[in-house]
C-alpha cells in the first residue's frame, strides 16, 4: 500500500470521528474539556480555502470519490486578541453546532472588526478518545496543522464581524 493511501485512511478514520463528536458535543460540554477560546481583532487576510491545508482536503476527497469535498478558509486576525483560524466547510457549507456565523460574511474583509471563539478540534478528539487512540490523533493533527501550517487547531466556532470596514 502506497504512503499516501496510508495517509488518506488515517485521515478519514481520526478526522471524521473528530468531526462528528464537535457536532454532538452541546457548547457546555466544549468548554468543559476546554476546547473553545475567545479571539477578537482586525481581520488581515481571508483565503476562501487554504493551500496549506490541500493535503488534509484532497485526501479525504480522493478517500470518499468525490462525494465529500472539504474545505477549509484561512482567517488571520490581527490583535489585540488574533491569530490564524479555519473556517471548516462541507460540501459549501459550515456544520451546524461546529461553527456559526453571525449576520454579516464581512469577516471577509480585510479591515473588519471581527469576534468569536475558536475550537482545537484536535485538542478535544485527543481529550475524548485517551491515551492510545488520543496520542495518534494528537500526531496526525500536528503533521496536518502545525507542520503544515493548516489551521485545523484552531477552527472557528463561533465568529460576528462588523458591517462596514472600520479605518
Amino acid at each position: 500500500m502506497k504512503k499516501n493511501h496510508i495517509h488518506i485512511i488515517i485521515s478519514l478514520i481520526i478526522f471524521i470521528p473528530l468531526v462528528a463528536t464537535a457536532i454532538i458535543l452541546s457548547p457546555s460540554e466544549a468548554s468543559a474539556i476546554s476546547a473553545t477560546s475567545p479571539f477578537g481583532g482586525k481581520v488581515k487576510t481571508w483565503i476562501p480555502e487554504d493551500p496549506k491545508c490541500a493535503d488534509i482536503t484532497t485526501e479525504i476527497m480522493a478517500a470518499t470519490a468525490g462525494t465529500v469535498i472539504i474545505t477549509i478558509e484561512r482567517l488571520e486576525v490581527e490583535g489585540p486578541n488574533g491569530g490564524t483560524f479555519g473556517i471548516l466547510r462541507v460540501d459549501g457549507a459550515t456544520l451546524p453546532l461546529l461553527t456559526t456565523i453571525y449576520d454579516y460574511n464581512s469577516y471577509m474583509i480585510p479591515g473588519n472588526w471581527v469576534i468569536g471563539s475558536s475550537f482545537d478540534l484536535c485538542n478535544a478528539g485527543s481529550k475524548l478518545l485517551g491515551d492510545g487512540l488520543g496520542k495518534a490523533v494528537g500526531k496526525v493533527c500536528n503533521l496536518a496543522g502545525d507542520g503544515g501550517g493548516c489551521p485545523i487547531n484552531n477552527l472557528v466556532h463561533k465568529v460576528g464581524s462588523s458591517l462596514i470596514p472600520t479605518k
